[in-house]
């Protein structure tokens, strides 16, 4: 009878030991299984073997997994429609969560701010727009506006109910433009076409009693009417390449054609004034460009070169590069300030009021020439000392990139 109570507990005892080494192999594949899921690897699987009830556990096991693996697959779907909504949002924004370390940032952002991505917002550069994020913070319906990189922004928030901050920075800069170039123009229909239109008032008025002087005040109305006609003609032209609707006419031409155009028109100035006009352009000189475009850089730049030149020489010279054409307009003459030369190429800028309207300058010359230049793919500069003369170099690409032109 001993005997047979030993060998039931023995048996028994064997048996535990055998289930408790299957539930432990079943519990390592759980827990195996668990640190892969934990991991994102929704893939694994566990197979069901041995008992029933493991088999049941493996079978919810995997559809839960499976589950999980649809979800996760659905969040990373809208996180990336999410991440392509957000690039194609220009102006820049940041996700900012309640401690105040930014989660997101868009590509404008990280250009105007720097990759700050996990990073707190205190380590933005700029106090201001520290501020004006704290601000938000704390009163998310704020609407604020920021000078920030030599632009004017419009700061918003919106609060998301997890109490993530979304800060919008909306581009100001065109519309804070366009409310001064409304204002210069004002400005400048209010004075630069009233005053000839004045002179022409008074011109009629003393013909009626001057019948002897009636040639000169008909030629003085010539004037001012020419004076007004080149101020609209002027003001139409930079509208129509401000408006980013123009298409440039790219073909080959000899640079000399243009210069031979409207050299002895220049030399009659010239001569009158006493100038030496020089030409360095080697013959031929095949370029490509918009014909009628790179006119009207060339036309102004030597007509400003000539107009504030009252001694001395001025002189056009062109070379070719591996990468395009360098196109040179110096002169001896009055110069150009330092602290005026960032400003030259805004529109109505003038050095000297009363000098450039003596000259018949609309103040919109350099503006339209800087425009046509840059839709070329190209750049302008100058370089100037006062009393000394001023050189405007003009750089124009080989290739001239072919969106731009609508080719």
């Amino acid at each position: 009878m001993i005997l047979l109570i030993l060998l039931v507990i023995s048996f028994g005892c064997v048996l535990l030991i055998y289930y408790l080494k299957e539930y432990k192999k079943i519990l390592h594949s759980i827990s195996q299984a668990l640190k892969r899921i934990s991991s994102g690897d929704y893939d694994f699987k566990l197979f069901p073997y041995g008992r029933k009830e493991y088999e049941e556990l493996a079978s919810l096991f995997n559809r839960v997994t499976e589950e999980l693996q649809r979800l996760s697959l659905i969040s990373q779907n809208k996180q990336q429609q999410l991440r392509i909504l957000f690039t194609l949002i220009k102006d820049p924004f940041f996700v900012l969560d309640q401690r105040g370390n930014i989660l997101f940032q868009n590509e404008s952002s990280k250009s105007l701010c720097g990759q700050l991505e996990g990073h707190s917002f205190w380590e933005l550069r700029n106090s201001s727009l520290r501020e004006a994020i704290q601000k938000l913070r704390k009163n998310p319906d704020l609407v604020l506006e920021l000078d920030l990189n030599s632009k004017s922004f419009l700061l918003k928030g919106s609060q998301n109910p997890e109490g993530e901050l979304l800060v919008f920075l909306y581009d100001l800069t065109l519309i804070k433009n366009l409310e001064k170039f409304k204002k210069d123009l004002i400005g400048i229909v209010s004075h630069e076409l009233r005053t000839p239109l004045t002179a022409i008032k008074s011109s009629l008025e003393a013909l009626k009693e001057d019948e002897e002087g009636k040639v000169r005040y008909l030629e003085m109305m010539e004037r001012n009417l020419e004076r007004m006609i080149r101020l609209i003609e002027d003001l139409l032209n930079l509208s129509e390449l401000e408006s980013g609707k123009v298409k440039l006419e790219i073909m080959e031409f000899d640079l000399n054609e243009i210069l031979q155009d409207m050299l002895p028109f220049f030399q009659k100035l010239a001569s009158e004034k006493n100038l030496k006009l020089i030409l360095e352009v080697p013959q031929p000189f095949i370029i490509q460009a918009d014909q009628l475009r790179l006119y009207e850089v060339l036309y102004n730049l030597i007509d400003n070169a000539i107009r504030f030149t009252d001694k001395g020489w001025v002189k056009i010279k062109a070379q070719k590069t591996n990468e395009g054409v360098i196109i040179e307009i110096s002169d001896s003459g009055i110069g150009i300030p330092s602290s005026e030369l960032q400003r030259i190429f805004e529109r109505f800028y003038v050095i000297d009021k009363s000098r450039s309207r003596k000259k018949g300058g609309t103040g919109l010359g350099l503006s339209i020439v800087k425009h046509i230049v840059e839709l070329h793919g190209g750049k302008i500069e100058v370089k100037s000392r006062l009393g000394e003369g001023s050189t405007f170099t003009v750089f124009i690409p080989s290739e001239i990139n072919q969106k731009l032109t609508g080719i």
